[in-house]
């Protein structure tokens, strides 16, 4: 699991089977285990959203990670143990049972006790947490002390974050996304306006400039006085439905330039003299009252003051997806829809897909979806922030170093603008600016902070069962195949049972889900036009790595990096050389803990010795594997560790040199994939027919010297 509280469920989940079974081994220390349990449980109420705030807050992040620890020892020791009972079924001797058994025990009690001080300390960090804050901890309802906060608290302003947006002035390349837009306003179309779409939802991935965009669409002149009412309704934090009516309500009469006398705190017998008209009076009355009425006197008001008018209404950063979709249906049930012949719109932004086609009704009528800047337009605007002392020119020698900085940012105009700030603050020494290049994910946390706040929310605004699935890209920076990816995440546990659903198809719908959110973008597509290969952004890629490097979740291993840090329960190697560094074979071989074992590039033939040292080692000191991916591993063989790896749900010997596979294979149960395209298999063993949950066996070779194929 990724997130904080999905662990610590899932870790609980695996401890009542030891609590309920009574003929386990360890069923002596059922208090120990259902103390841990209860322990683990009273501490959920405070994790539901630990991680984001930990963003801010030290002592919060410190009992965090304390936590996460205790929950991965004791999935550890649990793991150890189910491990023993398989070794055991298939002949080990009793003895050594019963010594890894009491090894056992003693861990439980261990953890027993370290359980029970970490739920003391909960109090002491949470307290500071308060007092830093000002208010309770929020997701305990003010049980750790602190006055309580609604739920549902305003935050209809654009927050703090907020401020590293672009202006206006600042795009590059705006220009086709605020035509288009204005475009399907319709504006010229008075007597055709059934052809467009009352509601306009404008969808892309965060950076990409769609409250840049709309936002000129908004002030341009000819928006303006097409659309005399206009209000700008940001919601991307919490909010509730009358603070949204009052803020709109309000910028309806200063747009209609009627604001003006609330300013001037005008009596009621000079609004008199300003407006004879009863309705009009009623109106003015009105505005002194907002700020106290009741939701259906507002919406009875928005009702009212729109009736016969044209208006234009942006609701802006809509990021939750159920209350956006619930959102959808009060603002089209508030806003009139009978002048819908005026050409009233509303103009929505979000990140979300779905989101955006429940606006719409389900319908693709007034789908607009933001694509990033065009390579030239990305110079551009990157120039024009780095080299305003050079009036927007590169100097010459930075060119190749500029070109490939402002390729990584992808097109996308918050993060090209903010780089160009930031090196703008650089001397132009090329030293500079390739230690910039070179260390990007550094400086993103260090430096770069606006955007890395910015994309950070990308990952804590996910659904928990999706966190883990968008982690996992971190092990693919090239990219991974659509097929590839279902089929690991299933080995990890990722994917959640459904009745009405395979693991494949619900894994196919979080697939979705992620490219729906514009967190996750098609490399490939097969000839039907279906994803065949997914990647991340760049930039998203080094939250990716610095957020699962701090949850323990994953870390990759490339050769210029020799030491692997902390304890990660998954590893990736990008460069099977690294395997001949001789501090990698120590790592390897002390992580107990690993889960997941990845190749993900070419290997180096050099180093094919190595290779066949450091492998049995490493498979030895890892029994707990879940998944093995070997692929382009340069092995002639299994080595015989495999075959006591009972956990292993997942094994990859694809464009191996691997000729054969013995009957052992039979001994892993629970295995759920075997991948052996682009071997020299040509027979499998007949105790393959035992793997009664193996889902997918991949087979696919030609021998050219034995003319065999498989």
């Amino acid at each position: 699991m990724a997130d904080i509280f999905s662990t610590v469920q899932f870790t609980i989940e695996l401890l009542y089977p030891l609590i309920k079974d009574e003929v386990s081994l360890l069923y002596y220390l059922r208090d120990q285990v259902t103390g841990v349990r209860d322990e683990l449980s009273s501490m959920l109420a405070l994790l539901s959203d630990a991680e984001e705030r930990a963003e801010d807050n030290n002592s919060v992040k410190e009992w965090v990670k304390q936590v996460r620890t205790l929950a991965y020892e004791i999935e550890d020791v649990i793991d150890e143990y189910k491990l023993f009972q398989k070794e055991n079924r298939f002949g080990r001797i009793k003895q050594y049972m019963s010594l890894n058994v009491r090894s056992i025990a003693t861990t439980i009690e261990s953890l027993h006790k370290k359980a029970i001080e970490t739920g003391r300390r909960k109090h002491s960090y949470f307290n500071s947490y308060r007092l830093n804050s000002g208010g309770s901890c929020g997701s305990c309802g003010g049980s750790c002390g602190g006055s309580s906060s609604s739920a549902t608290s305003v935050i209809v302003e654009q927050d703090q974050h907020d401020s590293i947006r672009i202006q206006e002035s600042d795009i590059v390349g705006a220009e086709t996304g605020r035509i288009d837009i204005i475009e399907l306003l319709g504006l010229q179309e008075l007597d055709d306006s059934r052809l467009y779409s009352p509601v306009i939802a404008v969808i892309g991935m965060r950076g990409v400039g769609k409250t840049t965009v709309v936002g000129s669409v908004y002030h341009a002149a000819v928006v303006k006085d097409y659309f005399p009412i206009r209000a700008w309704v940001p919601v991307s934090g919490s909010y509730n439905h009358v603070d949204i009516l009052r803020n709109m309500i309000k910028q309806f009469y200063e747009a209609a330039n009627e604001l003006e006398l609330l300013h001037n705190k005008m009596s009621a017998s000079r609004i008199n003299e300003y407006r004879s008209d009863q309705s009009t009076k009623e109106t003015y009355t009105d505005i002194y009252r907002i700020d106290s009425m009741d939701e259906i006197s507002l919406q009875n008001l928005v009702r009212s003051y729109l009736k016969e008018k044209r208006y234009m209404v942006v609701v802006d950063d809509v990021q939750d997806q159920d209350r956006g979709r619930e959102l959808a249906i009060y603002i089209k049930s508030v806003l009139p829809t009978s002048n819908n012949n005026k050409g009233s719109k509303i103009l929505m932004t979000t990140r979300y897909e779905n989101v955006a086609r429940a606006w719409l009704d389900g319908s693709n009528h007034g789908l607009y979806k933001l694509e990033p800047l065009k390579p030239e337009k990305a110079w551009e605007l990157f120039c024009k922030k780095a080299f305003q002392r050079h009036n927007g020119q590169c100097p010459p020698f930075l060119c190749d170093l500029a070109s490939d900085i402002v390729k990584r940012c992808e097109g996308l105009p918050l993060i090209v603008s903010e780089m160009g700030r930031f090196l703008s603050t650089k001397s132009d020494d090329t030293h500079e600016w390739k230690k910039v290049h070179q260390s990007l994910g550094f400086y993103l946390e260090q430096n770069l902070t606006g955007i890395h706040s910015i994309l950070i929310r990308s990952y804590h605004s996910l659904p928990r069962h999706l966190k883990p699935c968008f982690l996992y890209f971190g092990l693919f920076p090239q990219g991974i195949s659509r097929m590839r990816l279902i089929r690991l995440w299933i080995a990890e546990g990722f994917i959640q049972c459904s009745n009405r659903l395979t693991l494949e198809e619900v894994a196919e719908e979080y697939i979705d889900q992620l490219l729906g959110m514009s967190l996750v973008e098609v490399q490939h597509r097969d000839e039907t036009g279906k994803p065949k290969s997914l990647r991340v952004h760049e930039f998203l890629l080094e939250i990716i790595l610095s957020k699962a490097k701090e949850l323990g979740f994953l870390q990759t291993h490339p050769e210029k990096n020799s030491n692997i840090a902390d304890d990660p329960r998954r590893l990736s190697i990008h460069n099977s050389n690294a395997v001949a560094n001789p501090a990698m074979e120590i790592n390897i071989g002390i992580k107990l803990n690993i889960r997941s074992l990845l190749i993900v590039t070419e290997p180096a033939r050099a180093q094919e010795k190595l290779w066949t040292k450091v492998l049995p080692k490493a498979l030895s000191n890892t029994r707990l594997l879940k998944v093995l991916d070997l692929s382009n591993a340069p092995i002639d063989e299994l080595p015989k560790e495999v075959w006591r790896l009972f956990n292993l749900r997942y094994l990859s010997l694809r464009n191996t040199r691997v000729k054969r596979i013995p009957n052992s294979i039979g001994k892993l149960q629970d295995l759920q994939t075997l991948d052996l395209k682009g071997t020299s298999i040509y027979e499998l063993p007949v105790d393959l027919n035992t793997l009664h949950k193996l889902r997918h066996l991949l087979t696919y070779s030609y021998n050219y010297e034995s003319a065999f194929s498989l």
